[in-house]
């Protein structure tokens, strides 16, 4: 229909919107593996394999959404106006109409041009889930505010990447500063969703040792600026997972085990990021810095993959005296 020479726009229904995102979602999921399966470098492999699998908690988010939606019989008034102006750019985009072809074409290209292709992915994405809030009931805010937070760590995490994929140490520190902040909000944000009292402990600790590690990294980073020697830090305290200590039953194993399956992977990161810094770095101090750095990355790793085997095979978590 025309109407004063322009054509209409068509208005979709909350669900048939919550439906060609979570198709955005699937071909991003499906990109990111792709990338992941094709990276050579170790650290990048482990980043865009991590992406990939966030792609999977923002689909099942989008299924909760798109299942509260299914029994809503009416939009309400003053929907089409809000449709037009908050949905209709978004739609229209490349994210939604050319994403695949555009993709396709970047099949033989360097991974820093895909990275960069998926970190404009991201921000047009960003730009939809800020609109879609305008739409939805309050009943639904919760679960897209969550998905525009990780939506907006994997943005940074890509911008990182870009960075890491450099090779300059400075840049390289930057991006091990922005990732530990990252890792630390990571684990706080786990830690409200354990229910269980270990749970929240567990990724309190891991939360905490994160922060550590942040203020280590900003400390050499100082004094690199300031062109001064670096000297030894204090050593870690030790994390483990105690066998002898009884494990208590997690009631949102579900969401903890997705949780859990994601830090294994951001800990791989962390260690080969970490590696590659004692390599490059000149300075003594700091090669044995950073390799420590790396075996303590690794030691959450396992102690990450300790609780996987106990939530998956018993539902619980084993943390504390």
């Amino acid at each position: 229909m025309d109407t004063g020479g322009q054509t209409m726009k068509k208005i979709l229904t909350k669900t048939s919107v919550i439906e060609k995102a979570r198709k955005s979602e699937e071909n991003g999921r499906k990109s990111y593996k792709k990338l992941a399966d094709q990276a050579s470098e170790e650290g990048a492999r482990h980043l865009l394999g991590y992406l990939a699998k966030q792609k999977g908690r923002q689909l099942k988010s989008l299924d909760r959404v798109y299942n509260s939606l299914k029994s809503e019989k009416e939009s309400g008034a003053g929907y089409e106006e809000k449709f037009s102006l908050y949905i209709t750019p978004s739609i229209e985009s490349w994210i939604f109409t050319d994403f695949l072809k555009k993709a396709a074409d970047l099949q033989d290209a360097p991974l820093e041009k895909s990275v960069a292709f998926m970190a404009e992915y991201e921000k047009e994405s960003l730009l939809f889930y800020y609109g879609l809030r305008e739409i939805l009931p309050e009943s639904a805010i919760f679960a897209i505010n969550e998905i525009i937070a990780q939506k907006r760590d994997d943005l940074l995490a890509l911008q990182n990447l870009l960075k890491e994929l450099k090779a300059d140490v400075d840049d390289l520190l930057l991006v091990a500063l922005n990732s530990e902040l990252m890792a630390k909000r990571f684990y706080e944000s786990a830690s409200t969703k354990a229910q269980s009292q270990a749970g929240k402990e567990f990724f309190k600790s891991l939360a905490d040792f994160e922060q550590e590690h942040f203020e280590r990294v900003k400390k050499i980073i100082e004094l690199r600026d300031k062109e001064m020697q670096l000297h030894p830090f204090q050593p870690e305290t030790a994390i483990s997972v105690k066998p002898e200590v009884e494990g208590q039953f997690e009631p949102n194993k579900d969401e903890i085990t997705d949780v859990l399956i994601l830090a294994i992977e951001a800990e791989k990161g962390a260690q080969e990021r970490y590696r590659k810094l004692a390599d490059l770095i000149e300075d003594p101090e700091g090669k044995r810095i950073f390799s420590e750095f790396a075996d303590a990355e690794k030691m959450h790793q396992k102690v990450l993959e300790d609780e996987f085997y106990s939530i998956s095979n018993r539902g619980t978590i084993v943390w504390g005296e």
